[in-house]
């Protein structure tokens, strides 16, 4: 009796068996193919309404979107930059230091972290963090991360600009100088590069070249149609270009200065409300003009209106101690002086008038 061999048909039910793990492995990865579309899709489109809302200044429900798109792609470095950015402008600046942060990681895992799109993308990573580490006051930090952007690319002005702004702050002149000139090099249209440049300048006591800038920083300024904030730029530009025509003795020069920057606070209510600390400087460098030049009494009148900013700043009451001797005003010097050494009782200043109008007196 001839016995079936039944190897063929063993054969036959293993390559049916495979056939269908293989349907149900595809199947399988279609369906969560599907689901990664989705999820991209989703996060495009909470992208694209961010942006959209960010164009019209709802910085907050930006967010949101931002957020809801970064829940469902949080691999995606670009994400993480828009939220640092939005951040950024709602001063939330150590959130923003730390989405930038997380952007960086992230092409830096890239598998292709050499290319130019990764590159630029990291360019705009450090330009932003710089930025809000500058508002921070943490300014070792904005040098050493301003440093590692132009490692990258030195084709970026604001690297150079917040990098000088640093070094300004902490009285490195020279440095802060030289990166003021390289920004400028990039883009020559910038009013508030000038200012820096100028404000270097001044600190390095070379006043001609430092009133220059600052002339320049005007003409850009007021030519600046497109910047919402120029008049911002021309109110702190004004104030110090006071202060180094004042330097430069030029007393005539100080007043007209400081009537310009005086004006445009008054058309401005936002510089005048948010601006004290520059119309203090103001009204305090046009009323030592206008003490020089031997008009006492509108250099009071300026004194007092700077008094009114910074009540208790021992120097702008000290200012008016000289002009009320001068025009006899006895009463008013002693009690000028009295509220100085409440404030500070070793003032010289202070004692010697007071002691000097008593010796008048008797």
């Amino acid at each position: 009796m001839r016995i079936m061999n039944n190897k063929p048909i063993k054969l036959q039910m293993m390559i049916i068996y495979k056939i269908i793990l293989l349907i149900l492995i595809f199947y399988t990865t279609l369906s969560e193919a599907n689901s990664s579309f989705e999820e991209i899709k989703f996060s495009n489109e909470y992208t694209q309404k961010g942006i959209n809302l960010v164009k019209t200044k709802q910085y907050e429900d930006a967010l949101e979107c931002f957020n809801k798109a970064i829940k469902l792609t949080p691999q995606k470095s670009s994400l993480h930059f828009r939220k640092g950015s939005v951040l950024l402008r709602l001063k939330r600046y150590e959130e923003a230091i730390n989405e930038y942060d997380k952007a960086l990681e992230i092409n830096t895992n890239h598998n292709s972290d050499s290319s130019v799109k990764i590159k630029e993308q990291n360019v705009y990573n450090l330009t932003n963090k710089s930025s809000a580490l500058l508002n921070l006051q943490r300014y070792e930090e904005v040098i050493e991360c301003c440093d590692k952007g132009l490692s990258l690319s030195k084709k970026e002005p604001l690297l150079y600009k917040n990098k000088g702004e640093a070094l300004l702050n902490l009285e490195r002149y020279a440095e802060a100088l030289d990166n003021y000139n390289k920004a400028i090099e990039l883009d020559p249209y910038y009013a508030k590069l000038y200012m820096g440049k100028a404000t270097a300048l001044g600190n390095l006591k070379r006043y001609e070249e430092s009133l220059a800038e600052f002339n320049k920083t005007l003409q850009i300024a007021a030519k600046d149609s497109n910047n919402k904030r120029k008049n911002y730029i021309i109110f702190d530009s004004l104030i110090n270009k006071s202060t180094i025509l004042l330097l430069l003795q030029r007393y005539e020069e100080v007043i007209e200065c400081c009537d310009k920057g005086l004006s445009l606070s008054k058309k401005e209510p936002l510089l005048y409300n948010n601006k004290g600390e520059g119309l203090f400087e103001l009204y305090n460098n046009k009323g030592v003009a206008l003490f020089t030049l031997g008009r006492y009494v509108e250099a009071i009148d300026n004194y007092n209106k700077a008094i009114e900013f910074k009540p208790d700043h021992i120097e702008a009451n000290a200012n008016k101690l000289c002009p009320l001797y001068r025009l006899g005003r006895y009463q008013e010097v002693v009690e000028t002086a009295d509220k100085i050494l409440e404030l500070d009782p070793k003032n010289q200043k202070a004692i010697n008038a007071k002691e000097q109008v008593l010796r008048q007196l008797n």
